[in-house]
């Protein structure tokens, strides 16, 4: 059996490498460059340019306008930001200039009231925001628009930020690639012949590109974090239900789907990332106790490296291995932690667990989703008119909604499997420790190649499922010059020890990385 498994790690391995190399030939040549930065004010955090506009040395104007030019610059490569309400936006700047030259509050009321006044947001097209076009990119939605703003983007209004843009995402928020029949495809600020992720993908790619600082995102398998991975930027999942999902699309009202969906920060800087949850959290951020602080001498640090071979995975590639070791290095030489390896054997089944929790909820289902809860779609019919290039659909979807109604034989077996990994987990841990946990087996791949690699996104579905709060934290570039990085997971209702951990790795090792020139 031994040699069975020796054999088929060989195999499987060379299959992928030969896979990635067929698609850099595919794609070779063929990429496009972002234009450089040239403002060094978009570099700067969210909470510093909130600080400069209570100060009056930058006016909110201003500084949406500069956000205005730089997504004029790089949306034609990236095709990021797909709805646009600039003209309103420079309105609200205005309205808050005005109101912080009334001196009607002081700089200290401003900052504990509303601590990203003026500050730009961008926001996944997945979670509405009143008046823009509410698709989730489907062509049967593509007149829609929200009739009012979601909960979360409430409280980031509330805080003074102003929304500029929605970005792209894929269809119903399915797929870790972000393209639909309504925007097209979403590239990477990177290189643009690869995939930006999703299902916040445009997010991550806009906010990459340095065309938004800070935005909102959701998560059901990954959605934010393989996102923030892929284009080198911070990404937050909340502990479930700490976070309003109310607003976003599809309708997550129905009771078990809940705590498998989390409303989540994306941003450049992981300063911002606290601040963010603490507004985006709003009554419920008591729960998180985040002024706490955190003695990161005194964490207890666990890390998994890979899930042992199987048919479904890619095996984590050496770049994404040496961001994570690069992490435990850190905290051993800084703060004389020994890290301890965690072996979990069930891993190997993190897809079925993930899948069998999904499918055992009373919600209604991708397909019916897809049909907007009306009729049904016939996916044999869609396949064929997807082949002939007539499909209301990309081609995951149709593939997505011809398989999910598959029985996973054993379901209840891998939802008690589910339930022994998380009490072992939770002990394990406790609420003083962290998990370094790979993101995905790979940097960002090209475009369309993740057809081939479908269940790699379980490296980070399997704690939609288990409910825990994870940061996902870039750590420089790999080898082909994209970013790599690490998940930090932490317990429930303990998301203030990976935000403090996702600050000391900004420290250390530079957090984001522009992809474009920077000319001072």
């Amino acid at each position: 059996m031994k040699l069975f498994w020796k054999a088929f790690s060989v195999i499987h391995r060379l299959f992928d490498i030969v896979l990635h190399f067929l698609f850099k030939i595919t794609y070779f040549g063929k990429r496009d460059e972002l234009p450089p930065i040239n403002n060094l004010l978009l570099l700067e955090p969210a909470t510093n340019l909130a600080t400069k506009i209570r100060k009056k040395k930058l006016k909110s104007v201003d500084l949406v306008n500069l956000y205005i030019s730089r997504i004029q610059e790089v949306n034609p490569c990236i095709n990021a930001a797909v709805n646009f309400r600039f003209e309103k936006a420079l309105e609200e700047a205005q309205l808050i200039d005005e109101f912080i030259a009334s001196d009607q509050k002081t700089e200290e009321e401003l900052e504990r009231d509303k601590p990203f006044l003026g500050v730009p947001l961008s926001v996944k097209e997945l979670i509405a925001v009143e008046g823009m076009p509410f698709t989730a990119g489907l062509v049967s939605r593509k007149n829609v628009r929200a009739p009012c703003n979601a909960e979360t983007v409430k409280l980031m209004k509330a805080a003074g930020a102003i929304p500029l843009v929605t970005t792209n995402v894929s269809e119903l928020g399915m797929w870790y690639e972000s393209y639909n029949r309504v925007y097209g495809r979403t590239c990477n600020p990177y290189d643009t012949n690869r995939s930006p992720g999703g299902s916040s993908g445009g997010e991550g790619s806009l906010i990459g590109a340095a065309g938004s600082v800070i935005g909102i995102g959701s998560d059901i398998g990954g959605s934010i974090r393989i996102p923030a991975l892929f284009n080198g930027v911070f990404g937050h999942k909340p502990t479930p239900e700490v976070v309003s999902n109310y607003g976003s699309y599809p309708p997550s009202g129905e009771r078990e789907f809940v705590p498998c969906l989390s409303v989540g920060p994306l941003c450049r800087y992981a300063t911002d990332l606290t601040p963010m949850t603490k507004v985006m959290a709003g009554k419920n951020a008591a729960l998180l106790n985040l002024e706490l602080p955190v003695k990161l001498r005194e964490l207890k640090i666990y890390y998994v490296e890979d899930v042992g071979n199987h048919v479904l995975f890619t095996k984590v590639e050496p770049d994404m291995l040496n961001a994570l070791h690069k992490v435990l290095n850190h905290f051993t030489n800084a703060y004389k932690i020994v890290p301890k390896k965690l072996e979990l054997p069930t891993l190997k089944y993190m897809y079925l667990m993930w899948a069998s929790f999904l499918s055992n909820c009373k919600a209604p289902t991708f397909s019916d989703e897809l049909a907007e809860r009306k009729g049904t779609i016939h996916f044999k019919l869609e396949l064929l008119q997807w082949v002939l290039g007539q499909s209301r659909f990309t081609f995951p979807a149709v593939i997505l909604g011809m398989t999910e109604k598959t029985v996973i034989e054993g379901s209840h077996k891998y939802l008690r499997m589910l339930e022994d990994l998380k009490r072992e987990l939770i002990k394990t841990i406790g609420d003083d420790g962290i998990l370094l946990f790979p993101t995905h087996p790979t940097a960002a791949p090209h475009h369309n190649e993740a057809i081939f690699r479908p269940f790699n996104f379980s490296y980070t579905a399997i704690f939609n499922v288990l409910g825990f709060p994870v940061t996902q934290c870039p750590l420089g570039l790999g080898k082909e010059n994209l970013p790599v990085g690490v998940q930090v997971v932490a317990t429930p209702y303990n998301d203030r020890i990976t935000l403090a951990a996702a600050v000391e790795l900004e420290k250390v090792f530079g957090g984001w990385i522009s992809p474009s020139k920077i000319v001072e």
